[in-house]
C-alpha cells in the first residue's frame, strides 16, 4: 500500500492481528455417528470433531486431537470410543467424556506418501483402511493391523478412485466393497482372510454407475445407490450370479443411505430433499417431504430412534422414523451452495437482536449470533421450493441479492432476482415490519420490476424514526427513495412503501449509494462521478471527480467521529482515495488491489482487504496505516463489516476496541480479526509491577494502600498463638495469619495477569480476613476451646501478665477492617 502523493510506505504495527472463527464451521463434510444412547451426534468440522446434542443441537464436547482437517470419524467400539483419521494420515482413539488423552498414530511418517481422502474402521478385526492419494490419476487403497504403525500396510488395489460413500466394511468384517475408478460400473467385493485377502469382482450387472454402497447390518446383503436414483439390493453378492431386487423412486443421483439397525428399513435422500423410508420386508415406502435443501448423508442410530438427515446448507435434521416427523434442525451458519457469489448481500447488522444478517440456504436469509456462535433463525424471502440440475440443464433459482436492515432493526428491504439470460428479467422488492407483539417478521410490500435492471444497491436512512425512508440504485441509471406511507382503512391500521423520489445523472448507471451519519444527504456513484443529493427534495447537491481516478466506484464510506465527518472514502478496484467536502478537494490516495472496505460505525478507523490477503487498518485523516497484517486470510474475503461488540475484547487495541472486524471468507465461514499483544513486554511490565507492590509490603517506608497496611501491620505485630489466646482473640488472629500467607504466596507463586476474576479473589480474600456468621452450637464450642487454651496457659505460666496490643497496630488492623479494599481493586488492574 503505498502513498502516491508523498511515496512514503508506511511501516506495520507491532502488534499481531489473527483471524479467529467465529462459527462451527462446515458440519456436513462427513458423515457423522450417533452416539449408542442416541442423545449425542458426533460430526467432523475442519481439524475438530464436535459432539452435539440431538435433543437441544448445543455443542457438548469439542475434541483438537489434529492438526489438519479431518476426513472420518468413525466408532471404535461399544464404550462410546471413537477413531478420527486427518488427510495427512493421523489416527486417534480417543472417548467420550473422558479425560484420558487420545492414542495417536501418524501413519504419514513410514507408510502414507499422498494425501488420505477415505477413512473406514473395521471394528471387528480392528482394521484402518485408508485410501491415499499420490496424484491426480495414482490412488490406491491401504489396509493397517495392530499395533498400528508399527506393522507393513496390505495394498488391496492400486489406481482405484474412492469417494464419500463408495466404500464400506460388513457388520461381520468378512467383506470390504468399494468402487473402480477404470469402469465405475460394478463393485469389488474381497473377502477378507487372516492370511490372505482374494477379490471377487462382480459382473457389471446395471448400466449406471454406482453413487453409495453400504452392507445390511446382520445379513450378506449389499445395497448400491447409482446416479439414475435406483437402488439395487444385492444378495449372494459372494456368487458369479447374485440375486438383486430394485428399488426406483429417486429422479436423478442418490448420495446417500442407510440402514436401520436391524436391517428392516432402508433411508434414502437426494436431490429431492425427501428423505425416503422403505419398509423392505412389508415392501412398503414413506416420505419425509419438503426437508428444504439436498440430501448429502444419511445416518441411522443403533435405537432406531432417530435419523440424521445432512444437508447441502450446512445442516443435520433429526427425523423420527417412526412417526415420520423432523424433531428438530442443528443449523451451522448457513451457505449457499449455487450462486456464483455466495454471499451478494454482504453482511448487515441488527441492532435489536445484536446479529449479522446475510444470506442463508438459497432464497433465504439468516439472522447469525456470532458472539454465541449459533443461527437464531432464518426467514424464507423468495417464498419458492429450491430446484436442482435436471440432467444437464442448469436450472436458475430466485435468489436474494441485497439486504438492507433499518437502525431500529423493526424494518428490512430485500432484492431478489432471477435471470437465466433466456427468459426476460425477474426483479423484486420487498419490504417487512417486525412485529413485536407475534416476534415474526410479515411482509408488508412486495414491488415487482422497481428498476429496468439489475439492483445496485439499498439502504435505510439512518435515524431513530421506525418509518425512516429507503433507497435504491439501479444500472438503468435512477436511484429511487422509498417512503411508508399510512394506508389504514375501515378493516384496520396498514402502512405500504411507494416510490415518492427519483434521481439520475448524465444517464449513466449508479454504482453504489450510502447515506451520510446525520442523514443529510446521500452519496451516489456514476461510474467514477461521486454526487451528492439531498434526501428531502432530491435535488443534486455537488459533484467530485478527478481525471485521472475514472475507475468505476465500488464502494463508498462518510467518515465518523471527530475530524472526520466531512470525509468521504471511496474504493475502486485499484484506488482509495478520501474526499474533502469543506474543501471539496482529494486528501490523500493510494494505490492498492483492493477486495472489501469496511467502516466502524463506532470509531474513525476503517479497514481494507487487498486481493493479496493482507489486511489494512487506516484513519482517514491521514494515509498513513494504523496496522498493517499480511496474509491476514487464506483468500480475499466475501464480504467485511464491524460489527459493536457486547462485551470487552479479552485482548484488543485502539481501533477494534468497540467494535469487532468480521468477515466471511470463501469456504464461507465467519472470522473475526483480532489483536495478540507482544507477551514478553507485558509479562516484563507486569513483574516490575509485581517487584515494586512486594518492596511496598515488605520494606519500612509508610504503607500507601489498605492492602499494604495489612502486610505491614501483621508482619510487625507478630505474636504466637498463646499470646493471642490470652487476649481472647485466638480466631481473628489465626485468620489473619492466614490471610497473610495467602496474600503472600498469590504474589510469589503467580501473575496478576493470570489470576482468578476479582469477585472471586476477593470473596476469598475477606472470607479469610473476617470470620464468617456462627450459630450457637459454634459459639460453645468456640469458648469451650478458649476456656481450655486459658486453662493451659494460667497452669504454665500463673504469673504471666496478658501483654496488650500497641495502639498502632490496633488503630491499622481497624483500618483494614474498615476499607472496601478499592485500592487493592486498582493495583490487580493494573
Amino acid at each position: 500500500m503505498k502513498n502516491k502523493e508523498n511515496n512514503e510506505v508506511t511501516e506495520p504495527s507491532d502488534q499481531q492481528v489473527y483471524s479467529l472463527q467465529r462459527d462451527w464451521g462446515p458440519i456436513v463434510n462427513v458423515k457423522p455417528v450417533i452416539s449408542p444412547d442416541s442423545r449425542y451426534i458426533v460430526i467432523a468440522s475442519g481439524t475438530t470433531v464436535k459432539i452435539l446434542s440431538t435433543e437441544s443441537g448445543s455443542l457438548i464436547e469439542e475434541h483438537l486431537h489434529h492438526q489438519h482437517k479431518v476426513i472420518g470419524v468413525q466408532p471404535a467400539n461399544e464404550d462410546e470410543e471413537y477413531v478420527s483419521c486427518d488427510e495427512n494420515g493421523c489416527v486417534c482413539f480417543w472417548k467420550f467424556q473422558s479425560k484420558e488423552n487420545a492414542t495417536k498414530y501418524d501413519l504419514k511418517e513410514n507408510y502414507v506418501e499422498g494425501k488420505v481422502q477415505v477413512f473406514h474402521y473395521n471394528r471387528i478385526r480392528k482394521e484402518l483402511c485408508l485410501m491415499v492419494v499420490k496424484g491426480q490419476s495414482s490412488t490406491s487403497l491401504l489396509t493397517f493391523l495392530p499395533p498400528y504403525g508399527t506393522t507393513e500396510p496390505s495394498i488391496i488395489y492400486d489406481k482405484i478412485a474412492l469417494e464419500p460413500n463408495k466404500m464400506a466394511v460388513s457388520a461381520c468384517g468378512n467383506h470390504l466393497a468399494y468402487t473402480t475408478h477404470i469402469t465405475n460400473k460394478g463393485v469389488n467385493l474381497l473377502k477378507i482372510v487372516p492370511s490372505n485377502r482374494t477379490k471377487h469382482p462382480l459382473p457389471h450387472y446395471t448400466k449406471h454407475p454406482i453413487s453409495c454402497l453400504t452392507f445390511h447390518p446382520q445379513n450378506e446383503v449389499l445395497a448400491t445407490g447409482h446416479i439414475n436414483g435406483q437402488v439395487l439390493l444385492w444378495y449372494e453378492f459372494t456368487t458369479t450370479t447374485p440375486t438383486k431386487m430394485k428399488l426406483h423412486w429417486h429422479h436423478t443421483y442418490l448420495p446417500d443411505l442407510a440402514f436401520s439397525s436391524l436391517g428392516s428399513y432402508l433411508y434414502t435422500g437426494g436431490e429431492e430433499s425427501v428423505l425416503v423410508i422403505w419398509e423392505l420386508v412389508a415392501d412398503n415406502v414413506c416420505f419425509v417431504p419438503r426437508l428444504g435443501m439436498p440430501i448429502k448423508f444419511v445416518t441411522a442410530d443403533t435405537k432406531n430412534s432417530i435419523v440424521a438427515v445432512c444437508q447441502l446448507d450446512n445442516a443435520i435434521t433429526i427425523v423420527k422414523p417412526s412417526t415420520s416427523r423432523v424433531e428438530r434442525v442443528i443449523q451451522g451458519f448457513a451457505m449457499n451452495v449455487d450462486n456464483p457469489i455466495p454471499m451478494p448481500a454482504g453482511i448487515q447488522y441488527d441492532s435489536r437482536t445484536r446479529t449479522v444478517v446475510t444470506n442463508g440456504r438459497t432464497g433465504h436469509v439468516q439472522f447469525y449470533d456470532i458472539h454465541h456462535n449459533k443461527q437464531l433463525y432464518h426467514l424464507d424471502i423468495t417464498m419458492s421450493n429450491y430446484l436442482r440440475e435436471v440432467g444437464k440443464e442448469k436450472v436458475y433459482n430466485t435468489e436474494v441479492q441485497l439486504i438492507a436492515v433499518s437502525p431500529s432493526g423493526l424494518r428490512m428491504a430485500t432484492i431478489e432476482s432471477r435471470d437465466d439470460g433466456v427468459t426476460s428479467l425477474e426483479l423484486r422488492i420487498k419490504f417487512w415490519s417486525y412485529i413485536t407483539k407475534d416476534q415474526e417478521w410479515c411482509l408488508n410490500t412486495s414491488i415487482d420490476m422497481p428498476h429496468q435492471k439489475a439492483v445496485t444497491g439499498v439502504i435505510f436512512q439512518p435515524t431513530s424514526d421506525e418509518t425512516s425512508s429507503c433507497v435504491t440504485g439501479s444500472e438503468d441509471g435512477k436511484f429511487k427513495i422509498w417512503e411508508e406511507i399510512d394506508n389504514s382503512d375501515l378493516y384496520g391500521t396498514k402502512s405500504v412503501w411507494t416510490c415518492s423520489r427519483m434521481g439520475f445523472y448524465r444517464n449513466l448507471p449508479v454504482g453504489t449509494i450510502n447515506f451520510s451519519p446525520d442523514a443529510s444527504l446521500i452519496a451516489a456513484s456514476f461510474e467514477g462521478i461521486l454526487t451528492f443529493w439531498e434526501p428531502s427534495s432530491c435535488q443534486l447537491k455537488g459533484t467530485l471527480s478527478q481525471p485521472y481516478l475514472s475507475e468505476k466506484i465500488l464502494q463508498v464510506e462518510f467518515g465518523r467521529g471527530e475530524g472526520c465527518r466531512s470525509l468521504v472514502v471511496c474504493r475502486s478496484e485499484n484506488w482509495l482515495y478520501v474526499w474533502d467536502l469543506l474543501t471539496c478537494s482529494l486528501s490523500w490516495r493510494v494505490s492498492v488491489h483492493s477486495a472489501y472496505l469496511a467502516a466502524d460505525p463506532l470509531s474513525p478507523y476503517m479497514a481494507i482487504f487487498s486481493k493479496d490477503c493482507n489486511l489494512f487498518i487506516f484513519d482517514p485523516r491521514r494515509s498513513k496505516l494504523v496496522s498493517l497484517q499480511e496474509n491476514a486470510c487464506k483468500a480475499p474475503p466475501l464480504a467485511a463489516a464491524f460489527i459493536p461488540r457486547i462485551t470487552k475484547a479479552h485482548e484488543s487495541t485502539f481501533w477494534n476496541t468497540h467494535s469487532a472486524l468480521l468477515y466471511i471468507s470463501q469456504d464461507q465461514t465467519l472470522h473475526t480479526m483480532e489483536v495478540s499483544r507482544d507477551i514478553k513486554s507485558a509479562n516484563e511490565r507486569i513483574d516490575g509491577e509485581v517487584r515494586q507492590l512486594l518492596q511496598e509490603s515488605e520494606g519500612p517506608l509508610p504503607s500507601r494502600t489498605p492492602f499494604a497496611a495489612l502486610l505491614a501491620a501483621t508482619k510487625i505485630s507478630h505474636v504466637t498463638e498463646e499470646e493471642r489466646a490470652q487476649k481472647g482473640a485466638a480466631s481473628f488472629g489465626l485468620q489473619l495469619k492466614k490471610s497473610t500467607e495467602f496474600i503472600q504466596k498469590v504474589l510469589n507463586d503467580t501473575r496478576v495477569y493470570r489470576l482468578d476474576s476479582l469477585a472471586q479473589l476477593t470473596a476469598e480474600f475477606s472470607q479469610l480476613v473476617i470470620p464468617g456468621p456462627q450459630t450457637s452450637n459454634d459459639q460453645e464450642h468456640e469458648d469451650e476451646y478458649e476456656r481450655r487454651i486459658k486453662e493451659k496457659v494460667e497452669q504454665k505460666s500463673p504469673e504471666k501478665k496478658k501483654s496488650p496490643f500497641k495502639k498502632k497496630h490496633k488503630k491499622d488492623l481497624r483500618k483494614v477492617a474498615e476499607t472496601d479494599f478499592s485500592s487493592l481493586m486498582d493495583m490487580l488492574s493494573l
